[in-house]
């Protein structure tokens, strides 16, 4: 079983994720879940859609299939990411970050020059939360450091850089 970027579970050869409706079109698009005795629980957002009833995808705030909303319970904050608007987005067990986030909220955030569709990766893969560059256009910097393969991010409050000018933070664990 693997993982979705917007943290719905994903059957091997899904062609459709149920979580976000978004098409699954290579295995990059899936991170395998790497159970750990040790680790937290990684953030858990829960919601149905008010028009159709669906479950809303992981940090989600609009349903990808009717449109309709729903108040957002966050079960466990985990890590986050605070958006240059100050909005902030559970990480869960994967987020994709830049224009074409699943999560609606990171995606009208991000929507500038300089951010790729799919920009950076975060992960938590239960030993640590990890951040890894999508073959952005523009790079991806973690502090002042290029992210070359796939870095990890340490605990507190760390700044991510897209491109040349667009910061998000990202709050890792119980400082920040």
């Amino acid at each position: 079983m693997s993982v979705h970027e917007c943290g719905a579970e994903i059957a091997a050869g899904a062609l459709i994720c149920f979580g976000c409706g978004l098409e699954i079109v290579a295995a990059a698009t899936a991170v395998t879940a790497a159970p750990s005795s040790t680790s937290p629980t990684p953030a858990v957002t829960t919601a149905d859609c008010a028009g159709c009833g669906r479950p809303l995808a992981n940090a989600a705030d609009v349903c990808v299939f009717c449109g309709g909303t729903a108040a957002v319970t966050v079960v466990d904050a985990g890590a986050r990411v605070v958006l240059p608007d100050g909005r902030e987005v559970a990480v869960g067990s994967a987020l994709v970050i830049g224009r074409m986030s699943a999560s609606a909220v990171v995606a009208s955030a991000l929507d500038f020059d300089g951010v790729s569709r799919r920009h950076a990766l975060l992960s938590d893969e239960g030993d640590g939360l990890f951040v890894r560059d999508l073959g952005s256009t523009n790079g991806t910097w973690l502090e002042d450091t290029p992210v070359e393969g796939e870095r990890r991010v340490p605990p507190g409050r760390t700044t991510l850089r897209l491109g040349a000018r667009i910061e998000i933070t990202i709050v890792n664990g119980a400082a920040g």
